[in-house]
């Protein structure tokens, strides 16, 4: 008997061992689908800030182009530039026109034999001969532009003027230890009245260097943080984007620092994490407090009964009675602690359809609701992710409006008849019918709200209306419950946000719902509004623009 006793508490330690060590494997993996949650938010919007560089650097030379083409395509440029230069009109009208106005930091004029005719430097005109090095290392971009006017010409008289007959080109070029984003194009007339020469044009370089003001300038209207130039050859630290020139060759990269909103994320769900993690550390202590007891008196039990066993024939029915009652507590206490370790991991059905007794039943609905708690929490925090970088897609389609809101009150019937409330919606002949929607987020979005409002109102009733209006189709849920306060309204769809501090502990919930489901709403093209009134109940509505399903419009 003391054998079969020591026996048994070692399987109990063991398995006591076993869900310990359970426990924090899923603690461990709820932490790190945390992390690995904010590290995919922080890589999709570095990736979406990479992309949006790239594009306004081609938006900035397809600019440079555009300032070019203002000057460079016109009678009179042709006439005081090819025909005959004119180095006073090319001061006005190239030079200090370019500086002033597009803000270039440097201007050339190629003669058609291909010789720099003008230099500008800020505005102020230079001699030919100060920039020829520069002039070398834009020889390639000159050649690409040359080589495509050929091809124009080629064309005779009728090739075309004005905007449809120039040629241009843009490329990033390095020169004197600086890199410059330029644009060239050739002198075109505006119109035929211009007698061309029929050999090359004279043609105009210009552009602006990539230096500390145009970073800052680029920065300021991408809204990222410490734009800088790496040179050929440094690694960056962060993302970066290459600038290479036509060849392809890479010069340096524009470098930054990301934002990292999933860290902030992860920051702000830290602390309701952490009540949930402490729940499931109770629920471990509780446990293992039970088990050190039953071992305890398993103990004792043993004792008596070596006692017992010493006057067998004064005390042999006792001796049995607790020989049988040892028996049936050793069964009951394995198939209780069984249980509830099934429970951690994940078998609370096991546990459901034995005989447990109340304090067992509180540790599971502990481990149950801090386990739901906490998937709850991780679905909401990748919901919000998605839709801020701008991952989360709506789906429309031909969707039954009546059986959406009719199938989501079905699912809160039980529950508002737990409470002793009236539960009921009303859907004006307009708005039934079949219309283009996301079915599954407008029943997301009600489902928050229905929940809520049952969650807060004691008595009354809670209504879901729909109908039609200019905007598209208008939901709206009321309640009679005790209301918002007027200056909590604002608070009221932050993330993680409750009213005040026993909110949470007397209702549950993570305050993420109404966060979502107005983000949801928006994404839907939609508006939510709440109105309320302490002690009288609360109003959310919201509309959403939607189109007639191809049922409804044959009809």
């Amino acid at each position: 008997m003391t054998l079969l006793a020591i026996q048994s508490r070692g399987e109990l330690q063991r398995i006591l061992i076993l869900g310990l060590l359970v426990l924090g494997i899923v603690l461990a993996a709820g932490l790190g689908a945390l992390a690995f949650a904010a590290r995919a938010v922080d890589r999709a919007v570095a990736t979406e800030e990479r992309d949006l560089v790239i594009r306004t650097l081609d938006r900035r030379q397809t600019g440079l182009v555009g300032d070019i083409v203002s000057a460079a395509v016109w009678d009179d440029a042709y006439d005081h530039t090819v025909k005959t230069f004119d180095a006073a009109w090319a001061d006005e009208n190239y030079g200090v026109y370019y500086s002033t106005y597009m803000h270039h930091d440097r201007t050339l004029v190629f003669g058609s034999d291909g010789k720099v005719i003008y230099v500008s430097e800020a505005g102020e005109a230079a001699p030919a001969s100060s920039q020829s090095a520069f002039a070398r290392d834009a020889a390639p971009l000159l050649g690409r532009l040359r080589r495509e006017e050929a091809r124009r010409l080629a064309a005779g008289p009728d090739a075309p003027v004005g905007l449809q007959g120039v040629t241009t080109a843009t490329a990033i070029v390095a020169s004197g230890g600086e890199l410059w984003m330029l644009a060239i194009s050739t002198v075109t007339p505006e119109t035929r009245e211009v007698v061309q020469t029929g050999g090359p044009s004279a043609v105009i370089l210009s552009g602006r260097r990539i230096d500390g003001a145009f970073l800052t300038e680029l920065q300021d209207d991408l809204g990222v943080r410490e734009l800088h130039l790496l040179k050929r050859g440094e690694a960056p630290e962060g993302p970066a984007v290459p600038l290479a020139n036509a060849e392809g060759d890479v010069l340096g990269r524009l470098s930054w620092t990301p934002k990292q909103p999933g860290a902030g994320i992860l920051r702000d769900a830290l602390g309701p994490v952490l009540l949930v993690f402490a729940a499931f550390a109770v629920a471990a202590w509780a446990l293992a407090r039970r088990v050190l007891s039953a071992l305890h008196s398993l103990a004792v039990n043993d004792a008596k009964l070596e006692a017992a066993l010493e006057d067998l024939t004064e005390a042999r029915d006792r001796a049995e009675a607790a020989s049988v009652a040892k028996s049936q507590f050793l069964a009951n206490i394995s198939h209780e602690i069984r249980t509830p370790l099934n429970g951690v991991l994940g078998m609370a059905q096991i546990m459901e359809r034995g005989e447990l007794a109340p304090t067992q039943r509180k540790h599971l609905a502990i481990i149950r609701e801090s386990g739901a708690t906490l998937l709850t929490l991780l679905n909401d925090v990748l919901d919000l992710a998605k839709i801020e970088a701008g991952k989360l897609e709506i789906q429309r389609e031909d969707t039954d409006l009546g059986a959406v809101v009719s199938g989501v009150c079905a699912t809160f019937m039980a529950l508002a008849l737990e409470k002793s409330l009236r539960l009921g919606f009303a859907i004006e002949p307009s708005a039934a019918g079949v219309w283009r929607l996301d079915a599954m987020r407008v029943n997301q979005v009600l489902a928050n709200l229905i929940s809520n409002a049952i969650k807060f109102t004691a008595a009354g009733h809670v209504s879901v209306r729909v109908w039609t209006s200019t905007r598209g189709i208008e939901f709206a849920v009321l309640d009679t419950g005790a209301g918002i306060p007027a200056d909590r309204l604002a608070e009221l769809f932050g993330k993680f946000n409750q009213l005040d501090a026993s909110t949470t502990r007397q209702f549950g919930g993570t305050g993420l719902g109404l966060a979502i489901s107005r983000e949801l709403v928006q994404l839907m093209g939609g508006e939510m509004t709440v109105e309320s009134t302490v002690g009288q109940g609360s109003y959310f509505s919201f509309f959403l623009p939607a189109e007639a399903g191809r049922d409804r419009a044959a009809a």
